[in-house]
């Protein structure tokens, strides 16, 4: 759609105040050296924002566009996609839309953001998507009607959504541990979606025909060192493991049957081919510091553990 000059001249004048040597990751927006005061900016950011004539959808098409061509300039194979939900705590009076997200004092709104990050060194690139969760609606840069979902729900349609986009590399996946759900990957994998996800230590997996624990199926691994890592500011050893296993457990979704009242009983799958990788990670004195499994639908053939890690 056109915008009027003075949107366009808005637009030029935030992405300035953004331009500074500060980290590529610097939260929130810097006032630029002028005659307006701090408040004075804030309050034209908020105008051009809540202006009616243009969608958050059409605000966030500069950012899905640098996606796109830092996908083509920054990375070699992939195009890695980090996805993470965080609170952000606000407890003004004037803010009538907060709510109360995980308990009665922690309140204000949710934000699920996407980060396209470099597959050659992981420096952030852009965030093609985000959701900003209220009390009464959700405000989505990729969606026109958005309702609020779960987690993982909302975040397969977040995923169909980006690899629909025409990045000129596969895009991977990276979610933390709320994301060992069967019932997702077995959807994410369907989709031929990649992707790598932090796994639990007590997630069952079927390896040599057997359900085993994911801390199980470790114990049975030959780990090889892959590089020296800092830890928490020390130097440390990282050793490396993979197995390929199947995921054959039933989900357990978390939904309500609406006519029971009660939880939806498991949903039995299909049989899912991924593969499992645990990182050890070693003082020099030998001593395990800590230990993280991951897994993954990329085979070995595709990438090695070592890059997965």
């Amino acid at each position: 759609m056109e915008l009027d000059t003075r949107l366009i001249k808005r637009y030029q004048q935030l992405v300035h105040n953004h331009t500074h040597p500060n980290s590529k990751v610097q939260a929130g927006m810097k006032a630029s050296i002028n005659t307006q005061s701090s408040l004075a900016q804030t309050q034209a950011l908020w105008r051009f924002v809540h202006n009616d004539n243009i969608s958050y959808q059409e605000l966030s098409k500069p950012l899905l566009k640098n996606s796109l061509q830092g996908c083509r300039e920054e990375c070699k194979r992939y195009g890695l996609v980090m996805h993470d939900w965080s609170r952000i705590a606000l407890t003004h009076s004037n803010k009538t839309d907060t709510y109360a997200m995980s308990h009665k004092t922690d309140v204000g709104y949710e934000l699920q953001s996407s980060i396209l990050v470099s597959d050659i060194n992981g420096s952030p690139i852009a965030t093609p998507a985000q959701n900003l969760i209220t009390a009464n609606s959700v405000h989505s840069s990729y969606q026109k009607t958005p309702t609020k979902q779960t987690h993982l729900n909302e975040l397969t349609d977040r995923i169909e959504y980006l690899d629909q986009q025409g990045f000129d590399k596969p895009l991977v996946h990276i979610i933390d541990r709320e994301a060992d759900s069967a019932f997702h990957m077995r959807q994410w994998e369907e989709g031929n979606h990649h992707f790598i996800i932090r796994s639990k230590a007590g997630s069952y997996l079927s390896y040599k025909g057997k359900s085993q624990r994911s801390s199980q199926i470790a114990e049975q691994l030959d780990f090889k060192y892959e590089r020296q890592v800092s830890y928490k500011g020390r130097l440390a050893h990282q050793y490396i493991a993979s197995a390929n296993v199947v995921l054959t457990r039933p989900a357990k979704p978390k939904a309500v049957d609406p006519n029971t009242g009660k939880r939806v009983t498991p949903i039995k799958g299909e049989p899912t081919s991924l593969v499992l990788v645990v990182s050890r990670i070693y003082d020099n004195k030998d001593k395990l510091l800590a230990t993280w499994y991951l897994l993954t639908n990329l085979q070995g053939d595709e990438v090695p553990a070592g890059e997965v890690r």
